[in-house]
């Protein structure tokens, strides 16, 4: 659990770990109680394996890793074999609202990086199609007038090329380098 303040694993292996309640079976990044003033945790997973991590509860989210606030960076790393009750077997990550030109304050923006890594295979059984390795998770915002529709929450998810995934949802937009849908 990253609270607040900066994390750092490097050259790690994170495996046959349980959580419950929000998820992150391996890590999970949000506030740490409800101080809003507290700064947002940063965590950084270099040339590390999470395998076999899982989460159980009918909300949990993100066999591997779940971002709820903050900032997630994931470099040269294999996320394989996690799952989840949900279907956000891998990676899960808070979605980011639209911005709103007339908010006096702007939403918390949460972010997750991907560089150079394999995010695949991540499902609670063979035959779970639903799974996701990259999941954006969140409920929409309500419309701006009564009867309007939700606005979808945008990815915050953030390619920066050369990753290897297997299922993801539609929201989340590799970069030109990447290559999804394969099995390595």
């Amino acid at each position: 659990f990253v609270g607040g303040g900066r994390f750092t694993l490097s050259r790690s292996l994170v495996t046959d770990n349980t959580a419950q309640g929000d998820g992150g079976g391996g890590l999970l990044l949000n506030r740490a109680g409800d101080d809003t003033d507290a700064p947002e945790p940063r965590a950084t997973v270099v040339d590390s394996t999470f395998f076999e991590n899982s989460v159980s509860g009918e909300d949990a989210e993100g066999g591997a890793m779940l971002n709820l606030v903050g900032s997630l960076t994931v470099r040269q790393s294999t996320i394989v074999g996690n799952s989840s009750e949900s279907d956000s077997d891998g990676i899960a990550a808070h979605g980011n609202p639209e911005e709103d030109p007339e908010a006096t304050e702007p939403p918390p923006l949460r972010e997750t990086v991907l560089l150079s890594s394999i995010i695949y295979n991540n499902r609670s059984d063979d035959e779970d199609d639903s799974a996701t390795d990259l999941a954006v998770i969140g409920e929409d915002v309500p419309g701006a007038e009564e009867g309007d529709d939700p606005v979808p929450l945008l990815s915050s998810f953030v390619s920066l090329g050369w990753n290897i995934y297997g299922a993801f949802e539609p929201r989340f937009e590799g970069a030109a380098e990447d290559l999804g849908n394969v099995d390595p």
